[in-house]
């Protein structure tokens, strides 16, 4: 079995085709849409600029590339630890200015799929993540989308609400 670190130093993923939105008026190629693992502390890159993220909060992320007429750009990003055989998500973030790149595609459930799926492939025995409720910053007019973006999608994973913790968590039988 691969180490965290391994898998996200070489975490290199198409976005499921199913995701993306078909009526969608802006043109778009899927073929342009890439998930690519993020561990700043390694060097590999560096962290992109127009997304709100905190590495020392989330020292592992998941980032959407998006390239569009011949610009690849980092359009969201996923942010989570890992420790003990436990990944936690923390952060769920489009980037400024990325409506373009974004609204063709279900980029939340595309960020939260590959996490779900790199950190089965580490060994996780646990993965959890914060309900919306609790995100700083949360305000009366955003609240809907990040609700739908946290809750949502730990719902369509089975994920189960533990009070005690606050965190959705979804156990992994092995």
């Amino acid at each position: 079995m691969a180490t965290i670190d391994t898998l996200v130093d070489t975490w290199k993923n198409p976005v499921n085709w199913d995701l993306f939105i078909t009526s969608q008026p802006i043109p778009f190629d899927p073929a342009g849409y890439e998930m690519r693992g993020l561990r700043p502390n390694n060097g590999s890159y560096q962290p992109p600029q127009d997304i709100n993220y905190s590495p020392a909060l989330t020292p592992y992320a998941l980032v959407l590339h998006v390239t569009r007429k011949g610009k690849t750009l980092p359009s969201a990003l996923l942010g989570f630890t890992y420790a003990n055989e436990v990944a936690d998500c923390l952060q769920i973030q489009g980037g400024q200015r990325r409506y373009k790149q974004l609204s063709p595609v279900r980029w939340d459930m595309a960020l939260f799929d590959d996490f779900v799926s790199l950190t089965k492939q580490a060994g996780a025995r646990e993965l959890l993540l914060m309900p919306a409720a609790f995100q700083d910053g949360v305000d009366e007019h955003r609240i809907e989308a990040v609700t739908r973006r946290y809750d949502g999608n730990a719902h369509r994973h089975g994920f189960k609400l533990s009070a005690a913790r606050q965190r959705y968590v979804l156990e992994i039988s092995r």
